[in-house]
Order: C-alpha cells, then sequence, then structure tokens
C-alpha cells in the first residue's frame, strides 16, 4: 500500500497502487484538532510492538530517526510534517494491526499482592519507609577493572526488583503492603522476604 492519498479510496491517482481515500481539508477552526489527531495516532503506532524495521521499510524514515521517537529522545511534537504525514499514513493503512499489538502492550497483566504484618506502633512509619525504600529503584556501584585492577568503568548501575509498592498503617500497628508487579518471579520474591519478616499474605491474583 503506497503512502499517497486517493481521490476515491481505491487506487493512488499518483501509482496507480492501494491508497486511503483523501480526507477532507480541515478548516481553520479544525486545523488544531487535525493536528491533534496526527500526533495521537503517530504516537499509538510508536508505542505499538509493531518492528521498526517493518515501519521503516514502507515510511522510508531511518531506523535511527524512528528510534529517537520511539525512545523518547525527541518528542513527536518536534517531528517535522513530512515524517508525520508518512507515519499518520502507515497508521491508518495498519489500523487494526495498531491496535492490537498497542492493547498487547498496554493490556499487559500485573501480578498482585498483598500482605499485612503488625510492628510496635511506634514503628509503623519506619517500617513504611523502609519497605517502600527497598521496593524503590536505587543506584549501586558497578566499578569493573581489568586483569592488572585498572578501573575499565565506574558507572553507577540503576537497581530495581520490577515491583511497584505502596504501604499504609492503621491505628492499631498493622502495615498493609500493596504490591504489583509484571513480573511473577519478581513479586515472588518479595513476598517470600516478608513472610520471614512475619508478614501474612491476605490475597493474590495468581495459582
Amino acid at each position: 500500500m503506497c503512502l499517497h492519498w486517493s481521490s476515491e479510496g481505491a487506487t493512488c491517482d499518483l501509482c496507480g497502487e492501494e491508497a486511503p481515500k483523501q480526507p477532507k481539508e480541515p478548516s481553520d477552526s479544525q486545523s488544531v484538532n487535525h493536528m491533534d489527531t496526527i500526533i495521537y495516532a503517530v504516537k499509538n503506532l510508536l508505542e505499538s510492538n509493531i518492528k521498526t524495521a517493518e515501519i521503516a521499510s514502507i515510511t522510508k524514515i531511518t531506523s535511527q530517526n524512528i528510534n529517537k521517537y520511539r525512545r523518547h529522545a525527541v518528542p513527536v511534537e518536534k517531528m517535522s510534517v513530512e515524517n508525520l504525514r508518512k507515519l499518520y499514513f502507515f497508521s491508518l493503512n495498519h489500523n487494526d494491526e495498531v491496535l492490537k499489538k498497542l492493547k498487547g502492550v498496554r493490556g499487559m497483566k500485573f501480578f498482585e499482592a498483598i500482605l499485612e504484618m503488625h510492628v510496635k506502633e511506634d514503628l509503623t512509619d519506619t517500617y513504611i519507609k523502609a519497605i517502600e525504600d527497598s521496593e524503590s529503584r536505587y543506584m549501586t556501584e558497578n566499578v569493573i577493572t581489568d586483569k592488572e585492577g585498572n578501573v575499565l568503568s565506574d558507572k553507577p548501575k540503576n537497581v530495581w526488583r520490577g515491583n511497584y509498592c505502596t504501604a499504609s498503617h492503621d491505628f492499631m500497628g498493622t502495615i498493609k503492603i500493596c504490591l504489583i508487579s509484571r513480573t511473577q518471579s519478581n513479586l515472588q520474591q518479595s513476598i517470600d522476604e516478608y513472610l520471614k519478616l512475619g508478614a501474612e499474605l491476605v490475597f493474590k491474583n495468581w495459582e
């Protein structure tokens, strides 16, 4: 399918290939909303898991250029009008595929768990801070050396279990730990650690 418009939506008026129908030009009052629609469609395309190489082969935009928008290195709003046009046409021609693969990304299942742990009332806030911090991202030393001990790299490493966590407590000193993760094994590791600390698993959404 080509990237031109056709007057009747059957074949391209320029090359004779299958093409989408020429849309009506938006009025001045509609132009902003029309551009918002284009940008929204392009963002959906870039967030889908359609391969960059497939998009590049049809649109003739380089993979490097496409990937800088997929990595959010440059906002889509700063994309050239020509590239927006090409990606918008691609999204129209592949709308069902974009929606299907976009749902696959956005609809990814979360594994969920809730635990309760009884602690001394005076320590509830401290436990909550410790629990939430342990599930948060943090930086750690990551020194790499050669055989002679010369430092090749000392860039810190970002460490994260892959779990999202909130903790709260009631007036009786019971802490509720709520966890979700896209990876069951990561979540199970945290659950096992809290169980060893005396917590009780009160809910999980998998067998």
